[in-house]
């Protein structure tokens, strides 16, 4: 069987027969290059494979197109122009935000419960009121601690937490709160009300300006993998270190458990080789 009879009509692999054969092993497609005479199946990886997918240039050029030139230019750029290695860096960038997104989520968990512990325990002894986000005020307080953003931000956090008829609790409103939430509540217009009152006792005698760039770096750094880009040009190892050391600030202990689940390590020492930093 040849590539065009396992090609759909727009020039990708698709028909059912293929299909059917790739759902039995789907760790693999056999195909066979069109144009090379006794040549024999070869193998293109489709799922976990973790070896380089056996791709030929035709093929690449629909991927390129398929993915869009636009975003592939990045890649070209830190591999020469070449588009084979365009392509497998690509495929690296998606295993390496994989791992840091998933232990920057560790972290930000982390974060978060620290912060509202000592935000409960602090607006208790303050207002008699231990759920903080609902702004407690007092004499010296009229309007509350936060500012309008957070508050903003809070009001939508409870609609989430109310989704399916649930009860609001403590717990489903803060975990709807997102890491720029936290991150801000460590800004200096919170030095006074908040950091130097409460928030400074949930990490080891540290700066709050240190805590805030660190976990607005990683706060930055979500970003850009939640919207799909680039993160091979990154200094991942410097994110990697920060979100460790937000961790151990917090609790060395958790911060152990959270390297020892990373994968970021074995992701970065598995980088293609020949791919510049700064593309």
């Amino acid at each position: 069987m040849d590539i065009g009879s396992i090609r759909s009509a727009n020039g990708c692999p698709g028909s059912e027969q293929a299909l059917d054969r790739h759902m039995q092993n789907p760790g693999s497609m056999l195909l066979r290059s069109r144009g090379e005479p006794g040549s024999s199946a070869r193998i293109i990886a489709c799922s976990n494979d973790k070896r380089e997918p056996d791709v030929q240039a035709a093929e690449l050029t629909v991927l390129q197109q398929r993915l869009s030139p636009e975003r592939l230019g990045p890649y070209k750029s830190a591999c020469g122009g070449s588009l084979e290695e365009a392509f497998a860096l690509y495929r690296w960038n998606a295993e390496i935000t994989a791992a840091l997104g998933s232990t920057i989520g560790h972290v930000e968990v982390t974060l978060r419960n620290a912060l509202h512990q000592e935000l409960e325990a602090w607006s208790d002894r303050s207002f008699g009121e231990p759920r903080w986000y609902l702004n407690p005020s007092s004499r010296s307080r009229p309007n509350g601690f936060l500012f309008v953003e957070a508050r903003e931000d809070i009001a939508k956090a409870r609609t989430r937490a109310l989704r399916d008829g649930r009860p609001e609790t403590p717990g489903r409103v803060v975990a709807e709160l997102n890491l720029g939430f936290w991150r801000f509540l460590l800004a200096r217009r919170y030095d006074r009300g908040l950091w130097v009152p409460c928030l400074h006792r949930a990490f080891s005698r540290q700066r709050r300006d240190s805590v805030f760039d660190a976990v607005s770096r990683l706060h930055q750094a979500r970003n850009r993998m939640a919207h799909h880009e680039p993160m091979f040009n990154r200094p991942l190892a410097v994110l990697y270190q920060d979100s460790l050391q937000v961790a151990e600030w917090i609790c060395p202990t958790t911060r152990r458990w959270i390297e020892q689940c990373s994968s970021v390590s074995t992701a970065l020492a598995a980088r293609p080789p020949n791919t510049s930093l700064h593309a």
